[in-house]
């Protein structure tokens, strides 16, 4: 089985658009589960391993932060584009 390639740049620049129009940063740290979903719906890819090699771009890139959790686990939230930093909470959105 041959797995076609996709431009990871210009998919991830698909991502990030929605996520800035979605104004993701509001929501705060979310689980890798609910941005591969709005990954998935923007780029209309559902492979998994395209998703996460997007998911990574974006975090290798800085457009994500990730922070580890008490369970040894990471949360990811969008950064805002306008540079003002997102207020810590305790809580956590899970879908």
């Amino acid at each position: 089985m041959k797995i076609s390639k996709i431009n990871i740049e210009k998919n991830a620049e698909k991502a990030h658009d929605y996520l800035l129009y979605k104004e993701y940063w509001t929501n705060g740290y979310l689980k890798y589960n609910v941005f591969k979903r709005s990954i998935s719906f923007a780029t209309n890819n559902h492979s998994e391993y395209w998703l996460r090699k997007i998911f990574i771009y974006l975090v290798d890139n800085n457009f994500i932060v990730k922070k580890k959790n008490k369970k040894k686990s990471y949360n990811y939230c969008f950064v805002n584009p306008n540079g003002e930093r997102f207020i810590e909470t305790d809580f956590t959105i899970t879908y």
